[in-house]
């Protein structure tokens, strides 16, 4: 009996500690699990293979697959990498990807403890994993509250896999044009969610796309309604922030956006904004605040000047485009970030 390790092969420092015990049950238990093999090997496969084709989605699935990387078992049959496939084209949550593919990507990849790293499965379920998430992420409609964030890391999890084949990683079965291709689309469907549009084009950013910039971030900014800017800023934020929060040429198009926004639309959009800023570590909001000085040629204050002015602003509720001037606009979404002199 187990009594302490962990449950994901990648996780942890390694350390199990078991406890030998012959309790009356294990007779019972062995003879059961007998009808699934003659040898501890073939009965753990078979048992890992009917949970696998009984699993009620691509979670229980990836699950299954930790269970066989722990067991050392890299070695399945055709058919049933066959069935897999066909199993994780019936997933239908876009939400449900991300941890999915995080899982199955870090297998592939790193684990060659257990000999999973490379295993034939484990490129068979990954490949029609990305070729899910693909589909999904073109065809899904706006996530609710509660998946609002595994959406996020959802396109984030794609995002990390399509660099790595951007930098070199060979994964036969992927095709990084055509990912390419979708992105771009999805970026530029006018009817798409702007949480995913944004996703996607700060994604083409993580990927050096040419098309994808800080000019093209405004741009999209610009083409959507207040209401939708802060759903839009926090795709471009979760998936390329080192990207366009180090842009001056970002920083001064979004400042000026904001500033131009009516005295209601500012208001109403500012929760979403400030929610979008928040993907930015306190230390890089302190950063981003100096840049916002250095815009204004404000340079010599400190950063509670700027703090100060917001402050000013919402307590004597000037909150209009008039006084949205010298960065207070865009402090204001940044919310609390520390002083950095």
């Amino acid at each position: 009996m187990r009594q302490q390790g962990s449950t994901l092969t990648l996780a942890g420092n390694g350390e199990e500690r078991w406890k030998l015990t012959r309790p009356l049950s294990q007779h019972a238990a062995l003879i059961e699990a007998a009808c699934f093999g003659a040898t501890l090997q073939e009965a753990a496969r078979h048992k890992l293979e009917a949970d696998m084709l009984d699993a009620g989605g691509i979670g229980s699935i990836t699950t299954c697959l930790s269970q066989a990387a722990l067991a050392g078992l890299a070695s399945f049959s055709q058919q049933l990498l066959e069935q897999l496939t066909l199993l994780i084209a019936q997933e239908n949550q876009f939400a449900e990807m991300g941890q999915a593919l995080e899982v199955l990507y870090a297998l592939w990849r790193l684990d060659e403890i257990s000999g999973m790293q490379g295993a034939q499965i484990l490129q068979t379920t990954l490949c029609a994993a990305i070729d899910r998430t693909l589909w999904l992420c073109e065809s899904n409609g706006r996530p609710d509250e509660k998946e609002f964030h595994a959406h996020l890391h959802s396109w984030q999890a794609l995002c990390h896999i399509l660099r790595d084949l951007h930098s070199g990683v060979n994964l036969p079965g992927v095709s990084l044009s055509a990912a390419v291709a979708l992105l771009e689309r999805r970026s530029q469907a006018i009817h798409a969610p702007a949480l995913d549009r944004g996703a996607a084009l700060g994604a083409l950013m993580r990927l050096e796309h040419p098309n994808a910039s800080a000019e093209a971030a405004l741009t999209m900014l610009a083409q959507l309604s207040p209401a939708q800017s802060g759903e839009a800023l926090h795709g471009l934020l979760a998936l390329a922030r080192h990207q366009l929060a180090c842009q001056p040429a970002f920083i001064a198009g979004f400042s000026s956006h904001l500033n131009q926004l009516s005295d209601d639309d500012f208001i109403n959009a500012l929760p979403d904004l400030r929610a979008a800023m928040a993907w930015l570590p306190p230390r890089e909001r302190g950063t981003l605040a100096h840049q916002v000085l250095e815009h204004y040629q404000l340079a010599q204050l400190p950063i509670s000047a700027l703090q100060n002015a917001v402050a000013l602003s919402t307590a004597s509720h000037c909150t209009s485009s008039t006084t949205r001037t010298a960065g207070t606009g865009i402090a204001a979404t940044l919310g609390s970030f520390p002083c950095l002199n």
